[in-house]
């Protein structure tokens, strides 16, 4: 099983963070970091900050709210959630 990612904004051009487990991490080329969700509350005690969610279409969060962003990895594109469920840009459902 995949572990669940958030994508995190470096404070500074970091292009990559050593994390407690010892694993690094590269700055995708659009300046994000795609961290796994354990790590990502002392990186953004440390002054990260919260890009979006990202996953699979199968790992959209459950619990959700009106405007919440997710890039979807499996359709590689960003979707929102509108209250009734997720769509893309173009406003239809994605």
């Amino acid at each position: 099983m995949t572990e669940l990612t958030v994508r995190l904004i470096a404070p500074n051009d970091e292009t990559q963070v050593g994390l407690a487990s010892g694993r690094k991490i590269n700055r995708h080329a659009d300046g994000y970091f795609d961290i796994p969700v354990s790590s990502a509350s002392s990186l953004v005690n440390a002054g990260w900050q919260f890009a979006s969610g990202c996953g699979t279409t199968s790992q959209r969060p459950a619990l959700n709210f009106v405007g919440q962003m997710f890039f979807d990895r499996t359709i590689s594109k960003p979707v929102w959630y509108d209250g009734a469920g997720w769509v893309g840009a173009d406003g239809e459902a994605a």
